[in-house]
């Protein structure tokens, strides 16, 4: 609407036809980070990830994916 533009309404929310970002797309994600670290982040320092598992919250049982547990990602730049 703010746009003042002409287009068709998707689904049931209405919403626009966009483009993700590769960093949004579960396929794509994992490539992605590997490659800006790679490329960028090394660069500037020393790079290190570690990992956390949590146990998901009992709220949350309406969910499509049932798993019990939810990874954290910590992703560490010790600048050089």
């Amino acid at each position: 609407i703010t746009k003042y533009d002409d287009f068709i309404p998707k689904g049931k929310t209405g919403l626009r036809a966009y483009n993700c970002s590769q960093y949004c797309k579960k396929s794509e994600v994992a490539e992605s980070f590997e490659n800006l670290i790679k490329n960028i982040m090394q660069k500037y320092g020393r790079y290190d990830l570690t990992t956390t598992e949590y146990q998901r919250f009992k709220a949350d049982s309406n969910r499509f994916n049932k798993t019990n547990k939810t990874t954290e990602y910590l992703y560490i730049l010790g600048k050089q």
